[in-house]
């Protein structure tokens, strides 16, 4: 069935491709109203026929012209029905082309609409893509500043490090060397700590053989001086008994108290050397413990030990 031509749509001047609907339309329409042009057409070759046949049978019998006139006639008829049902075609085709072309706009319409929404869609997913772009761009913008931060914090703490491995170097190597110099100190404070021992000792057996030599001498002297006590006293009675006149006899038990009393002074003199002796041997046992001991002013001698060991197991570690 042929169909009129519809109207171009306004979608077709937009440069918008209209739906398959819109096509299959234009299409019927254009070969509708060629069909309706032969349909409109067709008639007058066949009338044209029929005059040539009337005029080439004008002359024949007028048996024929009765024949030629219902021809005429018949074919009249028919290009009045054939009229007839071109024009009921045609309204028919008018009707659905009208039919068509409203689907056609209502198509149109929701092709707009459709273009629009997606339009819409389209700008939305623009926009949400924009904005997801410049998040991402912010986002590996605040990462690089952040791994620019942390660079440059461990850049800091990698220089701090290497001043304090530089910093703890050299108090290492300060402290081995006050470890050596201790622990050459601790050998001389040994070595001194021995000859004072020694010199101790020898002090020591020194005063015990000087105690022991004044000790007996003391006892000498104690057992002459009561010894020369009684005798002196022994011949104080006899000489006075005897010869009570005798200046010389007075003179010599003069002597001996004097002697007694100079040898009483003397015992006294050396009973005080022996206690000076004895306070200071002690003064020099306590001035040797004080230089094992170590002061205030100096490290003692466990601190020195102390250090010692724990330069050597510095050592052992580093």
């Amino acid at each position: 069935m042929d169909y009129l031509e519809a109207e171009p749509s306004p979608s077709l001047y937009n440069g918008i491709v209209p739906s398959s609907s819109s096509s299959v339309a234009s299409r019927l329409y254009l070969n509708g109203q060629r069909s309706s042009r032969r349909d409109s057409f067709s008639s007058d070759p066949e009338l044209i026929h029929l005059h040539e046949h009337s005029d080439s049978c004008a002359g024949s019998d007028s048996n024929s012209a009765a024949n030629q006139v219902s021809l005429f006639a018949q074919k009249l008829s028919e290009l009045q029905d054939e009229k007839i049902a071109a024009t009921e075609e045609k309204s028919r085709i008018r009707t659905e082309n009208a039919v068509l072309q409203e689907r056609v706009h209502l198509l149109e319409e929701q092709l707009h609409a459709t273009e629009q929404r997606w339009a819409e869609k389209l700008n939305e997913e623009k926009a949400k893509a924009r904005e997801m772009t410049q998040r991402t761009d912010r986002e590996r913008q605040l990462e690089a500043e952040k791994e620019a931060l942390r660079h440059q914090m461990l850049s800091n703490q990698v220089t701090q490090l290497e001043r304090e491995r530089e910093r703890t170097t050299t108090e290492l190597s300060d402290a081995k060397d006050r470890i050596r110099r201790l622990q050459d100190q601790l050998t001389d404070s040994q070595q001194e700590a021995e000859n004072a021992h020694l010199e101790h000792k020898a002090l020591k057996a020194e005063f015990e053989s000087y105690r022991r030599e004044m000790t007996n001498r003391l006892e000498d002297s104690s057992e002459f001086l009561e010894e020369l006590a009684r005798q002196t006293d022994h011949l104080r009675q006899n000489e006075l008994e005897k010869m009570p006149k005798h200046g010389s006899l007075t003179d010599r038990i003069i002597q001996l108290e004097d002697e007694v009393d100079r040898l009483q002074i003397e015992n006294r003199e050396l009973q005080t050397h022996c206690d000076d002796l004895q306070a200071q041997l002690l003064h020099n046992s306590v001035e040797c413990g004080r230089s094992l001991l170590g002061n205030g002013s100096q490290p003692s001698l466990a601190a020195e030990l102390n250090g010692t060991n724990n330069g050597e197991w510095m050592n052992k570690n580093y």
